[in-house]
């Protein structure tokens, strides 16, 4: 059975305390594979940030992660298509909300490269593996074990050695157990959200995934908002990116509504 099963519908009864804790542990599980995908896997120097750093970061994945999963919801994503557009509005709001010191620090050039690639590449993969171990998405073990086999590979590559090509000031070569500790950490906390969720669904097998109550639709807009406002007047987003941000993700939306699924199974069931 899988993860995640059809989300609830607007008038339908309000989910108990279990099913909430269950469907946020959901979301917190897809945080913490996008947090580890963003920066740890493209390496963004983790272990050099301040720990209020993180706690942003934390606040920023869970959020952008839950909106997510209420866009996937919403418009009934169904086939790799509409994973490919859900991945762009990854990408755009990861480059533009969490990491625009690197994303945006040559626009156009790394807005392009940077979010609309490599961040939004890293989130189609996450994506993948959220809906695989879900049960929505079905890829055979040995293609997953090789896909993972190396893009563990190569990013102990790039790990190591993007910090002697890619920042403005070219920096040493990454330690290796920095590599391993950062690694190691998000390995472990993925595992044990995995048990958690495993050890709820037992107990919510059957309940659906709901859609966010508006007490958690606020929660997420401030959220996001705050995150917004604080790049704006830190001088890190620009008012190009954001409206390049704003057009591309509208048009991302306007893709997902035209391959919405009116009627079946989604990814998500």
């Amino acid at each position: 059975m899988g993860v995640i099963r059809r989300p609830r519908t607007e008038s339908s009864a309000a989910p108990s305390g279990g099913s909430l804790r269950h469907a946020w542990s959901l979301r917190l599980l897809l945080a913490a594979l996008l947090l580890a995908g963003s920066e740890v896997l493209l390496w963004t120097n983790p272990l050099g940030r301040e720990p209020f750093a993180w706690v942003v970061l934390v606040a920023g994945y869970s959020a952008l992660s839950t909106l997510l999963l209420e866009i996937a919801a919403r418009f009934r994503m169904h086939n790799i298509f509409s994973l490919i557009a859900l991945a762009g509005i990854y990408g755009l709001g990861n480059g533009l909300l969490l990491n625009p010191e690197t994303a945006l620090v040559e626009v156009p050039r790394t807005l392009i490269s940077r979010a609309l690639g490599a961040h939004a590449l890293i989130g189609l993969l996450v994506l993948a593996l959220y809906l695989r171990l879900a049960g929505g998405l079905r890829l055979p073990t040995a293609l997953t074990v090789i896909v993972g086999a190396v893009i563990g590979l190569a990013w102990g590559f790039w790990a190591r050695w993007s910090p002697t090509e890619l920042l403005l000031t070219p920096g040493p070569p990454t330690e290796p157990s920095a590599i391993l500790i950062a690694g190691g950490i998000s390995l472990i906390v993925i595992i044990a959200l995995l048990l958690l969720v495993g050890r709820l669904r037992r107990a919510h097998a059957d309940d659906a995934l709901p859609f966010l109550t508006r007490v958690e639709w606020l929660g997420v807009a401030t959220v996001l908002i705050t995150l917004l406002i604080v790049r704006l007047l830190n001088a890190t987003l620009d008012s190009l990116s954001l409206t390049v941000g704003i057009v591309l993700s509208g048009y991302s939306l306007i893709i997902l509504w035209f391959l919405r699924r009116v009627r079946g199974a989604t990814l998500l069931d």
